[in-house]
């Protein structure tokens, strides 16, 4: 008899096991999960704090030294132009806080970064302009080369013309003024 209580013994220390590991497994797939919220969470309101969507304009700032792992993920929501449906689309999206960079870039490329054969697009009045801001070669290549810009992709041409308008304000297009004053987006930033 002592043989057979044993192994009901056994047999029910045995479910005990069995049932406290899956409960174990339970509780820690439901703490991962629970985890995994808290990140993305995190995430989405850290990234919309940065880009702004909030509405506030004050700036923000970050400790010194962030974790690698949120230098990682903004670097994965970094817009590439491959992602936007045309030029237009990543021009709008690029220069949203530089309304008047947009209606440059209608007015000197018609939002064009490369011409009906697939070449980088070169100015009709002035060859060396290049790209949809039509940047000067002659001007500007030495220095967007040091600042790691390559004119020739679309990603590098707006990137000079970001840095270019930070530096000079809109002079560098003042060629094509007489458009880009009249656009609707230039003429409600300038009220």
């Amino acid at each position: 008899m002592s043989t057979h209580l044993n192994k009901r013994d056994e047999v029910r220390t045995s479910r005990e096991k069995g049932n406290l590991h899956q409960l174990t497994t339970t509780a820690h797939r439901e703490l991962v999960h629970k985890q995994r919220l808290i990140i993305y969470f995190t995430t989405v309101s850290m990234l919309t704090l940065l880009s702004g969507v909030t509405g506030v304009q004050a700036p923000v700032e970050l400790p010194a030294q962030t974790p690698v792992v949120e230098e990682r993920l903004i670097e994965e929501v970094k817009q590439d132009p491959e992602d936007f449906a045309n030029t237009e689309s990543y021009i709008r999206h690029y220069f949203a806080d530089l309304p008047v960079l947009i209606d440059v870039a209608y007015c000197e490329s018609t939002f064009r970064q490369h011409d009906k054969n697939g070449q980088v697009l070169r100015g009709k009045v002035n060859n060396s302009d290049v790209g949809v801001m039509q940047i000067n070669l002659y001007y500007h290549s030495s220095d967007a080369q040091k600042l790691g810009y390559d004119l020739d992709t679309l990603e590098g041409n707006t990137a000079y013309a970001r840095a270019l308008y930070e530096k000079k304000g809109a002079s560098p297009w003042v060629h094509s003024s007489d458009c880009w004053k009249k656009q609707p987006t230039s003429l409600a930033y300038n009220q």
